[in-house]
Protein backbone atom coordinates (compact mmCIF):
# COMPACT_ATOMS: atom_id res chain seq x y z
CA UNK A 1 0.00 0.00 0.00
CA UNK A 2 1.40 3.28 -1.13
CA UNK A 3 2.44 5.30 2.38
CA UNK A 4 -0.02 8.87 1.58
CA UNK A 5 -2.82 6.02 1.38
CA UNK A 6 -1.84 4.26 4.24
CA UNK A 7 -1.58 7.29 6.36
CA UNK A 8 -5.00 8.78 5.49
CA UNK A 9 -6.48 4.96 6.65
CA UNK A 10 -4.99 5.82 9.48
CA UNK A 11 -6.15 9.39 10.12
CA UNK A 12 -9.60 7.86 8.89
CA UNK A 13 -9.69 4.70 11.30
CA UNK A 14 -8.09 7.17 14.53
CA UNK A 15 -11.04 9.65 14.45
CA UNK A 16 -13.85 7.16 13.51
CA UNK A 17 -12.31 5.21 16.58
CA UNK A 18 -13.00 8.33 18.89
CA UNK A 19 -16.16 9.00 17.10
CA UNK A 20 -17.47 5.24 18.03
CA UNK A 21 -16.21 6.00 21.94
CA UNK A 22 -17.57 9.06 22.04
CA UNK A 23 -21.32 7.35 20.67
CA UNK A 24 -20.74 4.63 23.37
CA UNK A 25 -20.16 6.99 26.26
CA UNK A 26 -23.96 7.96 25.58
CA UNK A 27 -26.47 5.69 27.10
CA UNK A 28 -28.35 3.90 24.30
CA UNK A 29 -31.57 5.05 25.38
CA UNK A 30 -30.34 8.86 25.19
CA UNK A 31 -28.95 8.08 21.46
CA UNK A 32 -32.62 8.98 19.46
CA UNK A 33 -33.42 11.92 21.75
CA UNK A 34 -32.77 15.29 20.99
CA UNK A 35 -31.41 17.24 23.83
CA UNK A 36 -33.37 20.41 22.74
CA UNK A 37 -35.92 20.66 19.90
CA UNK A 38 -33.82 22.44 17.44
CA UNK A 39 -30.51 19.97 18.49
CA UNK A 40 -30.05 16.93 16.59
CA UNK A 41 -29.69 13.36 18.18
CA UNK A 42 -26.96 11.45 17.94
CA UNK A 43 -28.58 9.14 15.41
CA UNK A 44 -29.29 12.12 13.42
CA UNK A 45 -25.74 13.19 13.95
CA UNK A 46 -24.79 9.95 12.83
CA UNK A 47 -27.20 10.31 9.61
CA UNK A 48 -24.89 13.48 8.45
CA UNK A 49 -21.70 12.00 8.68
CA UNK A 50 -23.32 8.82 6.48
CA UNK A 51 -24.20 11.29 4.09
CA UNK A 52 -21.50 13.60 3.69
CA UNK A 53 -19.58 10.47 3.64
CA UNK A 54 -21.53 8.48 1.31
CA UNK A 55 -22.02 11.41 -1.03
CA UNK A 56 -18.04 12.18 -1.15
CA UNK A 57 -17.25 8.19 -1.45
CA UNK A 58 -19.41 8.41 -4.77
CA UNK A 59 -18.02 11.92 -5.77
CA UNK A 60 -14.44 10.76 -5.23
CA UNK A 61 -15.29 7.27 -6.99
CA UNK A 62 -17.03 9.07 -10.38
CA UNK A 63 -13.69 11.66 -10.39
CA UNK A 64 -11.00 9.03 -9.90
CA UNK A 65 -12.76 6.61 -12.86
CA UNK A 66 -12.74 9.46 -15.21
CA UNK A 67 -8.95 10.45 -13.90
CA UNK A 68 -7.67 6.74 -14.48
CA UNK A 69 -9.48 6.41 -17.64
CA UNK A 70 -7.47 10.28 -19.19
CA UNK A 71 -4.14 8.22 -17.86
CA UNK A 72 -3.57 9.37 -14.16
CA UNK A 73 -0.17 7.91 -13.54
CA UNK A 74 1.47 6.56 -10.68
CA UNK A 75 2.18 8.62 -7.47
CA UNK A 76 5.83 8.91 -7.16
CA UNK A 77 5.64 11.33 -4.15
CA UNK A 78 5.80 9.71 -0.80
CA UNK A 79 5.72 12.81 2.08
CA UNK A 80 2.60 13.17 3.98
CA UNK A 81 -0.26 14.90 2.83
CA UNK A 82 -1.67 15.56 6.25
CA UNK A 83 -0.67 18.68 6.15
CA UNK A 84 -2.45 19.98 2.91
CA UNK A 85 -5.88 19.88 5.30
CA UNK A 86 -5.23 20.48 8.86
CA UNK A 87 -7.69 19.48 11.44
CA UNK A 88 -6.93 23.11 12.63
CA UNK A 89 -7.40 24.52 9.40
CA UNK A 90 -11.41 23.38 10.16
CA UNK A 91 -11.85 23.85 13.60
CA UNK A 92 -11.17 27.47 12.62
CA UNK A 93 -14.00 28.00 10.25
CA UNK A 94 -17.49 29.32 12.10
CA UNK A 95 -19.44 26.50 11.80
CA UNK A 96 -22.53 26.51 9.93
CA UNK A 97 -25.92 24.94 9.08
CA UNK A 98 -25.55 21.78 7.10
CA UNK A 99 -26.90 22.31 3.22
CA UNK A 100 -30.76 19.92 3.15
CA UNK A 101 -28.93 16.86 0.77
CA UNK A 102 -27.04 16.02 4.17
CA UNK A 103 -29.12 17.16 7.12
CA UNK A 104 -30.51 14.06 8.85
CA UNK A 105 -33.34 12.19 7.46
CA UNK A 106 -37.05 11.90 8.65
CA UNK A 107 -36.78 9.13 11.29
CA UNK A 108 -33.25 8.26 11.74
CA UNK A 109 -32.82 5.65 14.48
CA UNK A 110 -28.98 5.89 15.90
CA UNK A 111 -28.36 1.78 15.39
CA UNK A 112 -29.95 2.26 11.82
CA UNK A 113 -27.48 5.17 10.79
CA UNK A 114 -24.22 3.64 12.38
CA UNK A 115 -24.67 0.72 10.00
CA UNK A 116 -24.93 2.81 7.27
CA UNK A 117 -21.87 5.13 8.68
CA UNK A 118 -20.02 1.42 8.22
CA UNK A 119 -21.26 1.15 4.71
CA UNK A 120 -19.93 4.66 4.15
CA UNK A 121 -16.69 4.35 5.64
CA UNK A 122 -16.52 0.99 3.07
CA UNK A 123 -17.02 2.72 0.74
CA UNK A 124 -14.67 5.57 0.97
CA UNK A 125 -11.96 2.93 1.71
CA UNK A 126 -12.93 1.09 -1.63
CA UNK A 127 -12.15 4.50 -3.56
CA UNK A 128 -8.87 4.96 -2.21
CA UNK A 129 -7.91 1.05 -2.39
CA UNK A 130 -8.94 1.37 -6.19
CA UNK A 131 -6.92 4.65 -6.55
CA UNK A 132 -4.52 2.92 -4.71
CA UNK A 133 -0.56 3.91 -5.94
CA UNK A 134 -2.35 6.52 -8.71
CA UNK A 135 -1.54 10.49 -8.13
CA UNK A 136 -4.62 10.99 -6.53
CA UNK A 137 -3.16 14.62 -6.03
CA UNK A 138 -4.73 15.37 -9.68
CA UNK A 139 -7.79 13.99 -9.01
CA UNK A 140 -9.98 16.87 -7.83
CA UNK A 141 -13.39 18.32 -6.88
CA UNK A 142 -14.58 21.42 -5.69
CA UNK A 143 -16.37 21.69 -2.14
CA UNK A 144 -19.28 23.65 -1.76
CA UNK A 145 -17.38 26.02 1.12
CA UNK A 146 -13.53 24.78 1.08
CA UNK A 147 -13.17 24.83 -2.74
CA UNK A 148 -10.92 22.90 -5.06
CA UNK A 149 -9.88 20.10 -3.25
CA UNK A 150 -8.02 16.78 -4.51
CA UNK A 151 -8.29 13.48 -3.24
CA UNK A 152 -5.87 13.09 -0.28
CA UNK A 153 -7.65 16.15 1.27
CA UNK A 154 -11.29 15.38 0.39
CA UNK A 155 -10.26 12.37 2.57
CA UNK A 156 -8.75 14.47 5.31
CA UNK A 157 -11.86 16.37 5.16
CA UNK A 158 -13.91 13.76 5.92
CA UNK A 159 -11.48 12.52 9.12
CA UNK A 160 -11.84 16.03 10.23
CA UNK A 161 -15.45 16.26 9.82
CA UNK A 162 -16.06 13.10 12.00
CA UNK A 163 -13.38 14.96 14.49
CA UNK A 164 -15.39 18.23 14.76
CA UNK A 165 -18.58 16.55 15.38
CA UNK A 166 -17.22 14.33 18.13
CA UNK A 167 -16.77 17.68 19.96
CA UNK A 168 -20.91 18.07 18.91
CA UNK A 169 -21.08 14.77 20.49
CA UNK A 170 -19.93 15.34 23.82
CA UNK A 171 -22.10 18.73 23.91
CA UNK A 172 -24.68 16.55 23.00
CA UNK A 173 -24.13 14.13 25.85
CA UNK A 174 -23.83 16.94 28.27
CA UNK A 175 -26.93 18.03 27.46
CA UNK A 176 -28.55 14.95 27.88
CA UNK A 177 -27.44 14.60 30.99
CA UNK A 178 -28.62 17.66 31.98
CA UNK A 179 -32.49 17.00 30.77
CA UNK A 180 -34.36 14.05 31.94
CA UNK A 181 -35.75 11.80 29.28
Amino acid sequence: MHPRVAELIDLLSRERAALLAAVASIPAADLDRRPAPDAWSVGELLDHLEQVEAGTARLLARRLARAREAGLPAEEETSSVLGRLSREELAARAPREAPDFVRPRPGTVAERALGELQRSRDALLEVLRDGDGLALGQVRATHATLGELDLYQWIAFIAHHEARHVAQLERIAAALAQTPG
